[in-house]
């Protein structure tokens, strides 16, 4: 359970970043590209490699009359499909883990300024009030 939900945690944290590390010009783009590579890297290999793993921890395989003669599993290993789906979701966090690590250190040396909104309206209210003599 927890690490599904650190995985639902992450999306807005992830996109803030994406926002912040971008000049303004360049951040519809910015998520573009993001959400392609997510796509890539893992909606389209990820269930075959899901797949793949799951059938590797299967026991017993039924009969098929096809000429494969490999059915469908009838009974799993159910120790090893917990290390598996417990190692798969430790090993994907570290390594996302440390790809934050990474931005951070790389966020805390970039040259962009960190505009908010916030910002710009104090200063809009700072030029409002400034008179001059």
């Amino acid at each position: 359970f927890i690490l599904i939900f650190l995985t639902f945690w992450i999306t807005m944290p992830s996109t803030m970043a994406t926002l912040r590390c971008v000049r303004e010009q360049e951040r519809s783009f910015a998520i573009g590209l993001q959400t392609i590579i997510i796509r890539l890297l893992g909606s389209i290999p990820g269930p075959v490699l899901f797949g793949v793993f799951i059938d590797d921890t299967c026991d017993l395989w039924d009969k098929s009359c096809d000429a494969s003669g490999q059915g469908s599993c009838l009974l799993y290993n159910n120790y090893d499909f917990a290390v598996f789906m417990c190692s798969c979701c430790l090993v994907s966090k570290s390594i996302s883990l440390i790809f934050f690590i990474c931005s951070i250190i790389a966020s805390k040396k970039s040259d962009i300024p960190d505009i908010t909104a916030d910002s710009e309206a104090d200063e809009a209210i700072d030029n409002t009030f400034d008179v001059r003599g």
